[in-house]
């Protein structure tokens, strides 16, 4: 599953221009002179959420933005506005926190059960110098069976925003561990209430 985070993040680097290799010139002396090189800036954000205490979502915002020569004076907004808008609502039993960590970072030893992506085509930057392009790309990855697996919620919103879908297989090892984990907890649950009675 974070082979699509990875994927989607190398994507991104490529379309700001990164990772291309250029050949070396014979002789210094022959080398026209090297033209000004645009500014690549990167950056990222990444939110967990938690439902009833428990960890349920892991959203990670990156954002890159190509700046020509002519504009390197010109500094990109902070990510904070541009990642409040995919940050889900607190309340109703969910609790949002903001990481100082990437997603696979802080929660390396959990299994993702599902995950979303999608990156987008460079676009201008609105109020930003001419040949300032933004690309965005967002990966939530999903660690709670009752919403990542047994709802397709979260599928059809991520198709419908024409974003990139997987999930564990019904015969994976993932998918059955989660669900039993899942089902037992569901009876911890109920025990615990016909005691409270």
């Amino acid at each position: 599953m974070r082979v699509l985070r990875g994927a989607l993040a190398a994507g991104l680097l490529a379309g700001l221009g990164c990772g291309e290799e250029q050949a070396a010139p014979i002789t210094a002396e022959l080398a026209p002179p090297t033209p000004p090189q645009a500014e690549i800036v990167q950056q990222e954000a990444h939110v967990a959420t938690f439902v009833d205490e428990e960890l349920d979502e892991c959203i990670s915002l990156m954002v890159g933005y190509v700046i020509p020569p002519a504009a390197t004076d010109w500094e990109p907004p902070p990510i904070d506005a541009l990642a409040a808008a995919f940050t889900p609502e607190q309340g109703q039993g969910r609790e949002v926190v903001h990481l100082r960590k990437s997603c696979e970072e802080q929660f390396a030893g959990r299994t993702v059960l599902a995950s979303c992506g999608r990156a987008g085509e460079a676009q201008p930057v609105e109020g930003a110098p001419d040949g300032v392009v933004r690309t965005v790309a967002i990966v939530a990855e999903g660690f709670r069976f009752e919403t990542s697996l047994d709802s397709d919620v979260r599928m059809r919103d991520c198709l419908a925003m024409g974003g990139e879908w997987a999930a564990a297989a019904e015969d994976s090892r993932e998918y059955r561990r989660a669900r039993l984990e899942h089902v037992a907890g569901q009876a911890d649950r109920a025990a615990r209430a016909l005691q409270d009675r």
